[in-house]
């Protein structure tokens, strides 16, 4: 289709021209999609809430006005396979995306302790403690970079494929 041909030529152009300049890949590879950044000093500013086990956070599309700690337990990320624990902030790229809307799903895997900041509680404190912008779009950003690597290396893979089975 065009709009996946287009897609697929940002992409290339991202990953020829950008990335490199952009992404030391050895401290991302490292780094995973975890930030250096401890946001556990923002627990007294938060509400606590209590989640059961397959209980939904978010939904993928679901407008985007909140972010959440993970205090305890796990959540996962259904699109993307992966796994959010303790520790982790969530809910920032939703927040921040022109959109006001989820990017993907959160689902707990585990009874979970998670803290909440709403949108007015956000700016509260993003004006309080103006580098929690900075902190905040950092994470976005540095996640951001890694899904579109591992977007890039699926593309790969798969044209990959599809040249050894033309062969």
């Amino acid at each position: 289709s065009v709009k996946l041909d287009s897609e697929v030529r940002v992409v290339n152009s991202l990953q020829t021209n950008i990335l490199p300049d952009l992404v030391d890949n050895s401290a991302l590879d490292k780094a995973g999609s975890k930030t250096d950044k401890n946001f556990e000093w923002l627990l007294p500013h938060l509400v606590k809430n209590e989640m059961k086990k397959d209980q939904v956070l978010f939904r993928k599309g679901d407008k985007a006005d909140k972010i959440y700690y993970l205090k305890a337990g796990i959540i996962k990320l259904p699109e993307i396979e992966k796994q959010v624990t303790k520790g982790e902030l969530i809910g920032e790229v939703g927040v921040f995306s022109p959109f006001n809307e989820r990017t993907l799903s959160a689902v707990c895997d585990t009874d979970i302790e998670v803290h909440i900041a709403d949108q007015p509680t956000l700016i509260k404190l993003i004006r309080q403690f103006p580098n929690l912008l900075y902190d905040l779009t950092q994470l976005s950003i540095r996640r951001t970079i890694i899904n579109l690597k591992e977007t890039i290396s699926a593309k790969e893979k798969i044209e990959s494929e599809l040249e050894i089975a033309k062969t």
